[in-house]
């Protein structure tokens, strides 16, 4: 489940209210909408100031304030980017696990020996971020064209010399 360690934590201050005597009460507030209500001010209020907390942490932090310890509010499982010293994942596992994966293969593509990439002379980041762009956006002829250089197969031609010779050349 997404943010399991956050809902864990809300769920454990729900308890602790309750069993002290206070009652909780949950209410739905429609998310990013841009009406000027006293709601909806104060979601755009809170996500500026956790985006300005996420991009300058250093800026955010007071003296009597400490980062939430994600890791003692799971209790089941919890999973680190780096073996226990990058960022916990509190999103699907599986997903981050899979981006991860990629952004290996594709910073690994630049090292390899030409002879080992037959079949994937044309992987890079580039090419993703070109992806991104004609695959949404793009005619279908445009797309047909992505489509057929991505995965062209073909990757070596003959190349004619001066000499009447031909040589077999990386495309």
């Amino acid at each position: 489940m997404a943010a399991r360690a956050l809902l864990q934590l809300i769920h454990h201050q729900i308890a602790q209210r309750e069993a002290a005597g206070a009652s909780v009460q949950l209410e739905h507030v429609q998310a990013h909408s841009a009406a000027a209500d006293i709601h909806s001010d104060g979601n755009r209020l809170t996500d500026y100031k956790a985006n300005s907390a996420r991009l300058r942490p250093e800026s955010a932090t007071r003296s009597t304030l400490r980062e939430l310890l994600l890791a003692e509010c799971e209790h089941h499982l919890t999973v680190w980017t780096e073996h226990g010293i990058g960022q916990q994942v509190i999103d699907n596992m599986r997903c981050a696990a899979i981006a991860q994966l990629r952004a290996q293969q594709l910073s690994s593509w630049p090292s390899k020996l030409p002879e080992d990439t037959m079949d994937g002379t044309f992987v890079c980041s580039a090419l993703l971020d070109t992806s991104r762009v004609v695959l949404p956006a793009g005619t279908a002829a445009q797309q047909a064209v992505f489509i057929h250089i991505a995965t062209s197969p073909i990757q070596y031609r003959w190349q004619l010399e001066w000499d009447i010779t031909r040589k077999v050349l990386p495309l």
